[in-house]
């Protein structure tokens, strides 16, 4: 399985890596912020620091279901 990822770099400094589900709209958006991801839940507008392995279980599971 491939799994296309963004890595976007701001003006600012602000580092994200994403994930987009363009079929339900259920994207995985982290900002990278020094050895941390902060993971974007955009429905409640909540974030949390997970690890990569998390990151990458989370687009895993979702890029199956599509």
């Amino acid at each position: 399985m491939k799994i296309n990822l963004e890595l976007n770099v701001l003006d600012n400094g602000k580092i994200f890596l994403n994930f987009w589900d363009y079929k339900y709209g259920d994207d995985v958006v982290c900002e990278v912020a020094g050895n941390k991801l902060m993971l974007q839940n955009s429905p409640v507008s909540t974030i949390k620091q997970i690890t990569l392995q998390d990151f990458i279980n989370q687009v895993m599971q979702k890029a199956s279901e599509q």
